[in-house]
């Protein structure tokens, strides 16, 4: 018997289970994660966008932080598979979606935001929409340095991406300039005692 047949079973009230919402997306979720590493993506979606469906007729106009919250990772996990699947539109859609709710709970400064932002920034460059790109990154820098630190190793991750865009944009000085940074900050990191 396949995995996705169980999975249907566990998530439907057929078996006499009564799973709650929480555990069934949970459960959903993990099973979608399991199938993108294992580059079986088409049944990872599947998976995902019923999490999502769960997830979203939980979430009323009345719903929580918390509620919303869970809508945004549904379908950050959503967007991560539609970059796996090559499909940059839709995973552009879906953090699209993610972002304003993040932003509406944890608010605009928020380094929840930053891995949303350069997956966004990614599906753009993806798509060649490189000015959108750009602002995404630009966000993104500017919230991993409020958060961490304008020398933390984090901020190197964020500058490293964002030269890649810069060298496919035909700005070589540019790129070069964020990692000439993200080098520095690298080697500073790597003097600093445990």
């Amino acid at each position: 018997r396949l995995v996705s047949d169980w999975s249907s079973d566990v998530c439907s009230s057929d078996l006499g289970i009564t799973n709650s919402a929480d555990d069934q997306v949970q459960y959903l979720q993990a099973l979608a994660e399991f199938y993108q590493t294992t580059s079986r993506c088409d049944e990872a979606e599947v998976l995902a966008k019923r999490a999502l469906a769960i997830r979203e007729r939980a979430c009323g106009p009345d719903a929580g932080p918390d509620a919303q919250l869970d809508v945004a990772v549904c379908c950050d996990s959503l967007a991560q598979i539609c970059l796996a699947r090559n499909q940059p539109g839709q995973a552009e859609s879906y953090y699209n979606r993610s972002l304003p709710l993040v932003e509406k709970v944890a608010g605009a400064d928020s380094p929840d935001l930053t891995p949303r932002l350069m997956g966004l920034a990614t599906a753009l460059r993806a798509q060649k929409k490189y000015a959108e790109a750009e602002v995404q990154y630009k966000r993104a820098l500017t919230i991993t340095q409020k958060s961490v630190g304008a020398e933390a190793p984090q901020v190197a991750d964020v500058l490293d991406q964002y030269a890649a865009l810069l060298e496919e944009m035909k700005k070589p000085e540019d790129a070069k300039g964020m990692r000439d940074w993200a080098d520095s900050i690298r080697k500073q990191d790597a003097t600093k005692p445990n």
